[in-house]
């Protein structure tokens, strides 16, 4: 409802034309910046009253969802190679972070964005790359904005936009290579808008004999082309782009504008075309770039769900990204489908009637979407393809947008990533949907400010206090530093006791380990992957994840100095079981250290007998816990189990896992008044940990606490799907 009201206050009750052709084949459409003398009408924002301060409203948004804990693990990669290429003067071309690919070929195809990255680390910490972060996204938003207003989008559908691409954009506000790509998008789409309205004014000046022609903006793309070369593996699509402008802005002039767009037009979108394909030669590895970028499309579907198709991924279209996806592309359609209508049609009639069968439609296709699976995509595609269609028969938006729309929805339903793209690419066509030559209504147009504004400062609110709603079980709140998922204190015990050499790491650890200790350590593997490891070393360690033959096989071969592995606290399940229950059953190895997130082991026989006496856990092991492990307890280990939860309480006393075990083992010795008092001092502190709320039941059930016991199933009841999704 609140979406047909943005249309309704854009596309006031008129009376409706056809928008026909003048007399030298101008379309008088709306949406366009450019009327049939050549004159610039374009919008612009007030810089006062209501739409300033929902402009400030939406800073205070994205600020907030920008300002998060770092959670992606490709960031300290990046700033070990940044730190690597300073230290050294030049790019590295062989790999020197890992041993299993030592001296293999390494294209750092983002070195400059490393060198950046780390260049602003040095100077002002983690919160330095979130303030670098945000001013690149900030700088990506608000050139897309500013190509829709310049396109002739309203302000309100311009703003409603804007809300939106924050919403499907924070699943990447991400301290990585890609915010690169996502400014010189934006700058790309406001060099490509402005010399669409030079083509058209050039078109329009000719046919009454002006015979004026513009400069080409089309050369300002190059220098921007060669930062983007060497920054993100995305810039293969900047020639693409062009190509695409060029190409349906020729179409368009011949067919719509009924004037050649001219020889030199062509010849200089030719060359520059030229240049910018030439570009990515520019680079420390040459033609190989083009192949690493090619070879990056294959992606990591089974270790990353960010490269698995968005509607074949569960986690991705259950997010607030997801849905907010599926309803922009219910937008898209609904908005073309609705023009269409009117278009068509003399008189506009019925409005409640209007406004009900476009939330109704709306609502519809996002649940149809929503539900994932080829029918899914099948649906989006039919939309997609139709809104297209509309929109160039009604020719109210420039065709290169159209065309652009076409290429970033394939990329985003390819890979779940590319949605924050999507939304910078098709931001423009989405506001011109909504936008009219005539102003709307003032009262309507007040009304949709207050409640774009509104809902930016609720979405502030609510990320600064319990979180954003990212998906289910999961909220993202602002925060500075290193995210929870970082083995940020594991690190800091391998440094603190000086451990170094070659280390056995699951897959999300390896580029924080290189940020931290390399060159005393070197890792087996890291998020690289196919890019740097040989194809049997990453199918190896695929296979020994989840078999443990192959795990000590890798073992035997590479005789690691210590392992740090992930696990998950709530199933208590190694990230790679296979690897963690070897670990933790091979008598060559000694548990020294364990968190929420992390397990550290090392090796026996690598001169560390001190260590591993003074911290080794000969009992107390997470990956080898069982429900009911305080029944099966042999009444000579009691003690011991003990000793060991006890001590772990002391070193880890923010550990929830070191607590939950022990209460488990205060339970076996006897002790479940105060077993009770610890889990629910662990609940405190985390509310979703399902297995302390089973222990919880049982030890209320024992003490013949029934409310208590029927209060801990119930929450037991509520979060199991909940926890499940987040599993996935």
């Amino acid at each position: 409802m609140v979406s047909y009201i943005i249309m309704e206050s854009a596309i006031p009750e008129i009376e409706v034309r056809r928008f026909p052709s003048d007399e030298r084949g101008f379309m008088k459409a709306r949406g366009t910046s450019i009327d049939e003398s050549g004159k610039d009408k374009h919008r612009s924002f007030p810089l006062s009253g209501l739409p300033a301060l929902v402009i400030l409203a939406l800073a205070l948004f994205f600020v907030s969802l920008s300002f998060t804990p770092i959670t992606n693990n490709d960031i300290w990669l990046h700033l070990a190679v940044g730190e690597w290429i300073v230290d050294h003067g030049e790019v590295p071309t062989t790999d020197p972070f890992s041993y299993t690919a030592s001296g293999a070929s390494f294209i750092a195809h983002e070195w400059l964005a490393g060198v950046l990255f780390y260049s602003v680390y040095r100077g002002a910490g983690l919160s330095g790359l979130m303030f670098m972060k945000t001013l690149f996204w900030m700088a990506a938003l608000g050139l897309a904005g500013w190509a829709a207003l310049r396109a002739g989008g309203s302000n309100v559908a311009v703003l409603g936009s804007l809300f939106l691409a924050i919403v499907i954009g924070n699943g990447r506000f991400l301290e990585r290579p890609e915010i690169f790509t996502y400014a010189i998008t934006g700058a790309y789409f406001w060099v490509l808008g402005e010399e669409h309205r030079r083509w058209r004014a050039g078109a329009i000046d000719t046919a009454g004999g002006g015979g004026r022609t513009a400069a080409s903006l089309l050369w300002v793309l190059v220098p921007s082309q060669l930062v983007w070369v060497q920054t993100h593996g995305a810039f293969v699509t900047g020639p693409i782009l062009c190509a695409l402008f060029l190409a349906t802005t020729t179409i368009e002039s011949i067919f719509v504008w009924k004037k050649s767009p001219g020889r030199r037009r062509l010849l200089t979108g030719a060359f520059v075309l030229a240049s910018l394909i030439a570009a990515g030669l520019i680079n420390p590895n040459g033609l190989h770039l083009y192949e690493t970028a090619l070879r990056l499309t294959e992606g990591t579907p089974e270790l990353n769900f960010e490269w698995q198709p968005l509607f074949e991924s569960t986690p991705a279209l259950r997010s607030s990204v997801g849905i907010t996806f599926c309803f922009w592309v219910a937008l898209l359609g609904a908005g073309a489908l609705f023009g269409a209508v009117r278009d068509s049609r003399r008189t506009m009639r019925s409005g409640a009637i209007r406004a009900a069968l476009f939330t109704i439609l709306v609502t519809g296709l996002t649940m149809g979407l929503a539900r994932g699976g080829d029918g899914a995509l099948i649906l989006a595609v039919l939309i997609i393809a139709i809104s297209l269609a509309l929109l160039l028969r009604s020719r109210r938006i420039p065709f290169w947008l159209l065309g652009t729309t076409a290429l970033y929805f394939y990329l985003a339903v390819r890979y779940n990533r590319n949605t924050a793209l999507f939304a910078i690419g098709t931001l423009p066509v989405l506001a011109l949907c909504f936008t009219s030559e005539e102003r709307p209504r003032a009262h309507i147009r007040r009304l949709m400010l207050s409640i774009i504004l509104l809902l930016s400062i609720a979405g502030t609110i609510l990320t600064f206090t319990i979180g954003w709603p990212y998906a289910p079980g999961i909220a993202k709140k602002s925060g500075l530093g290193a995210g929870p998922n970082i083995p940020v204190k594991a690190m800091d015990y391998i440094e603190e006791n000086g451990i170094s050499g070659r280390v056995m790491n699951s897959y999300s650890y390896g580029a924080y380990i290189v940020f931290r200790a390399y060159p005393e350590t070197q890792v087996f593997i890291d998020s690289r992957n196919r890019i740097v490891y040989p194809p049997e070393i990453y199918s190896r360690f695929r296979t020994a994840a989840n078999d443990m033959q192959t795990a000590q096989e890798l073992f035997d071969e590479y005789r690691p100095v210590y392992a740090m592995i992930q696990y998950d606290r709530y199933s208590f399940q190694g990230h790679d079981p296979a690897v963690a229950f070897f670990l933790s059953r091979s008598p060559e190895w000694a548990l020294v250290y364990f968190d929420d997130r992390s397990l550290v082991f090392l090796n026996r026989n690598a001169g560390y007998a001190d260590l591993i006496a003074a911290d080794g856990f000969n009992l107390l092991n997470p990956v080898l816990y069982q429900p009911g492990t305080e029944q099966a307890f042999d009444l000579r280990m009691r003690p011991g189990y003990e000793r060991e939860t006890a001590r772990a309480i002391a070193r880890f006393p923010e550990s929830v896992t070191a607590m939950f075990l022990r209460g488990e083992a205060l339970t076996g010795a006897g002790e479940p008044e105060e077993a009770l008092a610890l889990l629910e001092s662990l609940l405190q502190k985390d509310p979703r940990h399902i297995p302390a709320m089973i222990a919880a039941a049982n030890r209320c059930k024992r003490l013949g606490l029934a409310g208590e016991e029927r209060r801990w199933i119930e929450e037991v009841k509520s979060l199991h799907g909940e926890i499940e999704v987040v599993r996935e």
